[in-house]
């Protein structure tokens, strides 16, 4: 899979904002709301890479993130 380490890190992203949103909503510490948006602003960098190299994002890596991310 070409440039599978930008499409792997724009999944790891997902979940780990996913993780934290989660986190936050136990907590409410506004901290942890922005590492969640830091997160955000990492994925959408990687998507912005992933375009300039005429690839995209991988649903599959995405998805088994999205699970990793919600279950955490």
């Amino acid at each position: 899979m070409k440039h599978f380490a930008l499409k792997f890190n724009h999944g790891v992203e997902i979940g780990a904002r996913l993780a934290y949103l989660g986190h936050w909503r136990r907590t409410y510490d506004a901290r942890i709301l922005k590492i969640a948006d830091d997160e955000l602003g990492h994925k959408l960098v990687l998507e912005q890479m992933l375009r300039y190299l005429d690839s995209e994002p991988s649903r599959v890596i995405d998805t088994i993130f999205t699970l990793i991310g919600k279950t955490v």
